[in-house]
């Protein structure tokens, strides 16, 4: 797999601007191995819902992991757009 064309498709380069796309869509492998800094993101939802959403939901759609564990979209969504554009 060419790592380099995945960090191009994740990101709104091609539309000329340079925020990630991380939408709910997004697989939690696609964005953890594409963007390291946001582990405690997710480290952070173990906490709140009491399971490890790396290890119960790597190959989950962020959307499908906040159904599944519980966590609210929205806000993870902020908090790792937040972290990658480096605001946290």
């Amino acid at each position: 797999m060419d790592t380099n064309n995945m960090e191009s498709d994740n990101t709104a380069a091609n539309t000329g601007g340079t925020t990630p796309v991380i939408a709910p869509e997004t697989m939690i492998i696609d964005i953890i191995s594409g963007y390291r800094q946001t582990e405690p993101v997710f480290r952070r939802l173990e906490e709140e819902t009491g399971t490890c959403v790396l290890c119960q939901g790597l190959f989950l759609t962020l959307g499908e992991a906040a159904g599944q564990f519980g966590f609210d979209l929205k806000t993870v969504t902020g908090n790792l757009h937040d972290v990658v554009d480096g605001a946290v």
